[in-house]
């Protein structure tokens, strides 16, 4: 059977493939609970430690660091979100399919990143609406 993974039945869930992405899916997120839990230790710890004197350029090079750390929590708690409703896609039998125009997303892609709630067209969409993905540029005929 192959792409889209829509109204798969339970005898379905026993096709390779679906095992394949179910796994990877449980994994990844695994890996994001384990590094968003690490996160939240890390600054509990920070929170209830011994206060030390630190100069400027320490305080700042903890400012920058603490700030790139923001970002990359951020980013995993949304890559977490994603997972676990890629999870419920293929739970509820709409996996495989684009969120938004309702096409096929190509096997490439939900292999390369299973978590895909949109096919390449309506992604690069999104980015360009969010500003995360520079206008394209045509080159002159």
């Amino acid at each position: 059977m192959g792409f889209p993974l829509r109204g798969l039945t339970m005898d379905a869930t026993k096709n390779p493939l679906y095992q394949q992405l179910l796994s990877t899916l449980r994994q990844r997120e695994g890996e994001l609970r384990t590094l968003l839990q690490a996160d939240d230790d890390q600054a509990l710890a920070s929170a209830t430690g011994d206060a030390e004197v630190i100069d400027f350029k320490e305080l700042a090079a903890q400012g920058a660091a603490s700030a790139v750390a923001d970002v990359q929590m951020a980013h995993a708690a949304e890559e977490l979100a994603n997972v676990l409703t890629a999870q419920r896609r293929l739970d509820d039998g709409t996996y495989g399919f684009c969120a938004d125009c309702g096409e096929p997303i190509t096997e490439q892609r939900l292999l390369a990143m299973p978590q895909a709630l949109y096919c390449t067209a309506c992604q690069a969409a999104h980015e360009q609406a969010s500003g995360r993905l520079a206008p394209s540029r045509k080159t002159p005929s």
